[in-house]
């Protein structure tokens, strides 16, 4: 069972959700279900809580998903723990320390002989406050184990945790993903070496994300072009007068909304490079969805977002994220169009050491009592899965 967002909410989380169901259902003897949220926030936590406007998901699940819970009804929590209670694994999706209250109400109602496991897409949420690192604690004390997306998530939920705790780390994969990159068809630019430098900016716009880095980093790169392709999460007309400022109007466009990923292939396809100027972050599957498309990626180094990155490659790392630094970067490929080239094709070429069956092994792997046997679980019990011994197995394994 993995209780998260599933479709018609949208967005990387919930796409997340529905690949991950659809790829342990391959694994045989494992029956996957989803407990989606029926509402899922109060609007002062997430004030645009995506939904994608078609009535076909984004990424199809054919097995059960149940509508049920909803954020202000223990009821709805109660109801839902009984209904679950003898479940082999239950995966409690956490996006933000809110979502403690409702998993830790279900985790009572739950078989002593169930695993609960925390799928944590972020231990603590980019914009705190006060309560958030007691729910996190709180919620450490009450699983068996845990997967986060890198090794600052894990170091931090151990500090929280204050006991043993089993910790798995596996690279988030994306839920587009077609792990076939030798399959993909790097198309030539034919107009790379004339024209505006074309810059994407995908995702929701917050603050911890750096936007405002970006554009002031566009007004010392002549002849480049910004498109910012995602909801923003504040006040636009703070962007816009940064704009109008460096006299950027005619340079920068916005696309203010929900990206389905019907869009994707047009925003990245019309794109030269991906920008991700990021103050702070985890991990995010944006660089390796831009790489599936040919497009090199300028991100900072936090997280694990740079992982994918093969610095002068297929991208360039920036280890301190300052206007100046990224204008140099962004400069540099502009004046160099045959490197940008072959860093499109690079990118094209890509391929994922950490993929889903990687991550996969990890979920099934938390089915063990501690750390060691999480990993023993994963390379005896699924071999003919995974295709993999033990020793690639253990390197998920966070002390």
């Amino acid at each position: 069972m993995i209780i998260g967002p599933a479709h018609p909410y949208g967005g990387g989380v919930a796409q997340h959700t529905a690949r991950l169901a659809s790829e342990l259902a391959k694994v045989p003897m494992v029956r996957v279900s989803i407990e989606s949220w029926k509402a899922q926030y109060p609007r002062w936590i997430h004030r645009f809580q995506a939904h994608a406007s078609s009535e076909m998901a984004e990424i199809p699940f054919t097995g059960a998903i149940f509508r049920q819970l909803e954020w202000f009804s223990p009821l709805s929590w109660l109801a839902v723990g009984l209904r679950i209670r003898r479940a082999e694994l239950v995966l409690f999706s956490v996006v933000s320390p809110f979502q403690v209250v409702p998993y830790s109400v279900m985790r009572i109602l739950l078989s002593k002989r169930t695993r609960k496991i925390g799928l944590i897409h972020n231990v603590l949420p980019h914009e705190r406050t006060r309560l958030d690192r007691l729910l996190m604690r709180l919620f450490a004390r009450v699983i068996d184990g845990a997967l986060v997306h890198d090794r600052e998530s894990a170091r931090t939920l151990l500090s929280l945790s204050r006991r043993p705790l089993a910790i798995v780390t596996a690279a988030l994969p994306s839920p587009w993903d077609r792990e076939t990159p030798k399959n993909r068809r790097f198309e030539e630019d034919t107009a790379l070496n004339r024209g505006n430098l074309k810059l994407l900016f995908f995702g929701n716009v917050r603050p911890y994300k750096g936007l405002d880095i970006l554009i002031e980093a566009l007004g010392h790169c002549p002849d480049t072009e910004l498109l910012v392709a995602g909801k923003i999460w504040g006040d636009k007309g703070d962007f816009e007068g940064q704009i109008e400022k460096n006299n950027l109007t005619s340079r920068v466009t916005f696309v203010d909304k929900y990206i389905p990923v019907r869009e994707f292939e047009e925003l990245f396809r019309g794109s030269d490079i991906l920008v991700m100027p990021y103050r702070s972050g985890t991990g995010s599957i944006v660089p390796r969805l831009a790489m599936s498309f040919g497009l090199p990626v300028i991100a900072s180094d936090v997280g694990s977002i740079s992982e994918s990155i093969v610095d002068g490659a297929n991208g360039i790392v920036l280890a301190e994220i300052t206007p100046e630094r990224l204008a140099s970067a962004v400069c540099a490929l502009n004046q160099d169009r045959k490197l940008l080239n072959t860093m499109k094709r690079e990118a094209s070429a890509t391929e994922n050491p950490h993929g889903w069956k990687n991550y996969v092994a990890a979920c099934i792997g938390l089915l063990g009592k501690n750390e060691m046997d999480a990993a023993d679980a994963v390379a005896k019990g699924f071999a003919d899965f995974l295709g993999q011994d033990l020793g690639a197995s253990k390197r998920f394994s966070t002390k």
